[in-house]
């Protein structure tokens, strides 16, 4: 079982929002790797709505070069496209993977 956590901030109608992450894994996670992430936010009516738990909405994508995309979709129906890079090895054999996503 691994882990991870972040931070970040969520702009939406000129408003910025600061916002923690937790991540969870389960399998076989082995490495040291550090990650930053951009995206969009799609079907995000209200900013009470951005907060939950965020699953694979399907594969990720390896794009090279260390960077990768992942689609996640949480229980109020948001979608975050994400465009990340990894530096550093990472092992990741994991079966069910979340995010969750806390308002600061």
């Amino acid at each position: 079982m691994g882990g991870s956590t972040g931070g970040g901030k969520l702009t939406f109608q000129g408003k910025e929002y600061p916002f923690k992450i937790g991540g969870l894994t389960v399998g076989a996670n082995v490495g040291i790797s550090k990650m930053s992430a951009a995206g969009e936010v799609y079907d995000l009516k209200d900013v009470v709505k951005f907060p939950g738990i965020y699953t694979k909405l399907d594969a990720s994508i390896a794009l090279g070069g260390g960077v990768g995309g992942l689609r996640l979709k949480n229980e109020h129906g948001v979608i975050m496209r994400l465009e990340s890079r990894t530096e550093g090895l990472q092992l990741n054999v994991g079966s069910a993977s979340g995010i969750t996503v806390k308002m600061e």
